[in-house]
């Protein structure tokens, strides 16, 4: 079981770092930065949550406990 977590928590890594830290992710600062910093913490913290959301998924779907 601790081998099947650690797939999935580095599979999960490399999805996130790759495809939201190089691509959206610097389009999402550029926008986040025009915004106000109450607006800025609120998108911060929802992207947050989504990127969350997506690794428990990808762990559930495993079937992992």
């Amino acid at each position: 079981m601790k081998k099947a977590k650690k797939t999935v928590y580095k599979n999960y890594s490399f999805f996130w770092n790759t495809n939201l830290s190089n691509g959206r992710m610097k389009e999402i600062d550029k926008w986040i930065g025009t915004l106000t910093p109450e607006r800025k913490d609120m998108i911060r913290d929802l992207l947050k949550d989504e990127r969350d959301e997506a690794f428990y998924d990808a762990y559930e779907e495993y079937g992992i406990e």
